[in-house]
């Protein structure tokens, strides 16, 4: 089973490897050069999740054959004067179904560190790649309830 992702960023293919691993024995998964079409911050959900849309898409349409394209894009909200960080992920199967999913959100810290944000706010117990991979490990399990209700 071929598993597309709208980036060639190591932290965001390899949580998508770490996922499938959990539902899937025979599957490869590969990262591509795309654009978001968005900003290189997006700011509020709508920006956030048009940029995963943007690179889940470009994923499908450069690989019609892939079994899965996934994008993902982080962004910032505004949530009564305080900068959070999000989360978003776009699914697509071959058969045109698309879920997309909203992961964790958290007050932005000052700094980012080696970790990311995450590592910041929870002293180096997650990583950007943890949250990553529990965000697709729920697309997964919504894409596949989709794909179930289908049949």
């Amino acid at each position: 089973m071929k598993i597309i992702v709208g980036s060639k960023n190591e932290h965001k293919v390899n949580a998508v490897r770490q996922a499938a691993k959990e539902f899937f024995t025979d599957f490869e998964v590969n990262g591509m050069k795309t654009s978001s079409g968005v900003s290189e911050h997006p700011v509020g959900d709508d920006e956030t999740l048009t940029g995963a849309m943007n690179r889940a898409n470009a994923g499908r349409e450069a690989h019609p054959d892939a079994y899965y394209t996934i994008g993902l894009e982080s962004g910032f909200n505004t949530v009564i004067g305080e900068t959070y960080v999000s989360n978003w992920c776009t699914i697509t199967n071959k058969t045109g179904t698309v879920v997309n999913v909203a992961g964790i959100q958290f007050k932005k810290p000052d700094e980012s560190g080696p970790t990311g944000f995450i590592g910041v706010v929870s002293g180096d117990a997650l990583t950007r790649q943890d949250i990553i991979a529990q965000l697709v490990r729920d697309a997964f399990i919504l894409m596949r309830s989709k794909e179930y209700d289908e049949n």
